[in-house]
């Protein structure tokens, strides 16, 4: 005849099973801390600003998981500002060419095969410490005098001596253009626009040059009002304008003024 097992026991199995069982819920899966494999390279939402006509320094890095370099970069959709290169090691190359806002879109992959993409934006604007006034000509004739005194750009005025017709200036905005330097509107000066010359206000200085012998080339009885009209003398002769803008900084600009009746020795 069997014995009966004790109540309490019958009521232990039933609530949690037979004392010294070791139960654990957790499973593999909790414990393996492993991912499927590293993140994916992470690409910098926007690079540093650019200015227009001057060499970009500027370099695409991964970020958040820098992978195992050397990267390769690549752009596989949008358009990067005329004039800029995006180089295989992430460095972008050139002179920016026009202004904007751009946006594109740079593929990473590292050594080890991982790889990423994504966005980048970049702004190209001007510098407003290359901007300068000047004056606007479609053609400049220019004049080397046999002295080589100088050699300026010169406004030839229809009328003078009994008979002055005057000629109205057109003052504008340049940039200073690739190598940085003010021409005066030429060489590589880039012309950006052209000003209102109600807005900007004019001066007239004559220069002279001393002959070293007491006398001086070039007397100039030339005038201009305030608003850039430039009315010819009876005289040739050489001056230097003064522009100023309240939104730009001033400018000058060294002309000479011809009169019809006068050629000089180069030809007209």
């Amino acid at each position: 005849m069997r014995r009966a097992l004790p109540c309490w026991l019958l009521l232990l199995m039933a609530l949690g099973g037979c004392p010294g069982d070791d139960d654990d819920d957790t499973t593999d899966a909790d414990d393996d801390d492993t991912t499927d494999g590293p993140p994916a390279l992470g690409v910098p939402e926007a690079l540093a600003d650019g200015w227009l006509y001057e060499e970009y320094e500027g370099r695409l890095f991964p970020v958040d998981y820098v992978g195992s370099p050397p990267y390769q970069w690549s752009v596989v959709d949008g358009t990067l500002p005329p004039g800029l290169t995006l180089g295989a090691d992430g460095d972008l190359d050139g002179a920016p060419q026009q202004t904007g806002d751009y946006l594109f879109t740079a593929r990473v992959e590292d050594a080890a095969g991982h790889e990423g993409q994504g966005e980048v934006a970049l702004t190209v604007a001007i510098h407003p410490d290359h901007l300068f006034l000047g004056l606007y000509f479609e053609q400049w004739p220019e004049i080397c005098l046999d002295l080589n005194l100088l050699c300026t750009p010169w406004v030839r005025i229809d009328g003078a001596g009994e008979t002055q017709i005057e000629r109205a200036l057109e003052p504008a905005l340049f940039h200073v253009g690739p190598d940085g330097v003010p021409d005066a509107g030429r060489d590589d000066d880039v012309l950006m626009e052209l000003l209102d010359p109600a807005a900007v206000t004019f001066g007239w200085t004559p220069l002279e040059d001393p002959t070293g012998d007491g006398s001086t080339l070039f007397p100039d009885d030339a005038t201009m009002s305030a608003e850039g009209v430039l009315t010819a003398g009876e005289k040739t002769g050489r001056g230097r304008v003064e522009l100023s803008h309240p939104d730009h900084t001033p400018g000058h600009h060294i002309v000479f003024v011809v009169a019809p009746d006068w050629c000089p020795d180069l030809g007209c």
